[in-house]
C-alpha cells in the first residue's frame, strides 16, 4: 500500500510537468513537444534498479557510452543535483547539464537539461512487479527556436536509439548483478547446512559442484576407496 501511495505521488507530481518556463518558447509562444518512451521488465529488485537510475556515477558505470561526469552541485544525490555528461552520440561526444528536479526513494526521478535550444524532460520510475521490476522511462524535447525543431526531426531516430541502447544495458547489468548475488546466496547457506554436518571420519572431504543452479554435497572416503553422496 505504501509503495502503490508514493508511486502515486510520484506520478502526480510528475505529470504536472517542469515550470511554466521550460515549457513555453522563449519568444512566448508553446513549444512543440517530441516524446521518446521505453519500458523494460528486469528481473531484479526495484531497490537495485532504482539506484542505478538514480545514483549518476552508478549509471554511468552501466552505460559505456557515457564518458565522463562533472558534478556542479554541493550535492551528489537528490533533488538539486547538477552535472555535466558528457557521452558518446553515434561517434560524436556531446556534453549536457542535467539536473535532477524530482526524487522519490524506489519509485522514480526526473531529470531535466538545456541543450541544443531544447528542454530535456526525462522521467523515469519503477514499479515492482512480483520478483521483477518494470522500468519506464519518457523522456519529452522540447524545441523552442524554430531551428531546434527541425534539428529534432532529423535526431530523433538517433535519440531514440540511444535511449533504448540505455535500457537494454540497464536492463542487462541489473539481471545479471541479481543472478550473481542469487548464486552466492544459494552457495553462503547450502556451506552453513553442512557445517551441521557430524565428522565420523578425518579423512572425509567434502567437495561442492553446482549444476543447473543446484548445489551438491558430495562426501569421499580416501580410506574406504569409495565415493557416496551424502544427500540423495
Amino acid at each position: 500500500m505504501g509503495d502503490t501511495l508514493r508511486n502515486q505521488a510520484l506520478l502526480d507530481c510528475l505529470s504536472a510537468g517542469p515550470s511554466r518556463s521550460s515549457t513555453q518558447d522563449r519568444r512566448g509562444g508553446e513549444s512543440t513537444s517530441q516524446r521518446h518512451a521505453v519500458s523494460r521488465t528486469i528481473k531484479a529488485p526495484v531497490d537495485l534498479v532504482f539506484t542505478r537510475i538514480s545514483d549518476v556515477h552508478r549509471f554511468a558505470e552501466v552505460s559505456d557510452d557515457i564518458l565522463e561526469i562533472e558534478f556542479l552541485s554541493g550535492i551528489t544525490h537528490g533533488v538539486g543535483t547538477r552535472f555535466k555528461e558528457t557521452r558518446n552520440l553515434n561517434g560524436r561526444t556531446a556534453t549536457t547539464e542535467i539536473e535532477v528536479t524530482e526524487y522519490v526513494e524506489n519509485a522514480g526521478v526526473r531529470f531535466v537539461s538545456d541543450a541544443g535550444s531544447t528542454i530535456w524532460d526525462t522521467v523515469m520510475i519503477v514499479t515492482a512487479r512480483g520478483d521483477a521490476t518494470e522500468l519506464s522511462m519518457t523522456m519529452d524535447a522540447r524545441p523552442y527556436t524554430w531551428m531546434a525543431k527541425l534539428v529534432n526531426v532529423f535526431i530523433k531516430g538517433m535519440v531514440t536509439k540511444a535511449v533504448t541502447r540505455d535500457m537494454d544495458k540497464l536492463k542487462m547489468w541489473c539481471e545479471a548483478h541479481s543472478s550473481r548475488v542469487a548464486d552466492g546466496r544459494r552457495v553462503w547457506n547450502f556451506m552453513e547446512c553442512t557445517r551441521q554436518v557430524p565428522r565420523q571420519q578425518p579423512q572425509i572431504r567434502y567437495r561442492f559442484f553446482r549444476h543447473d543452479l543446484t548445489t551438491a554435497f558430495v562426501a569421499s572416503s580416501r580410506s574406504a576407496g569409495t565415493t557416496r553422496a551424502a544427500y540423495p
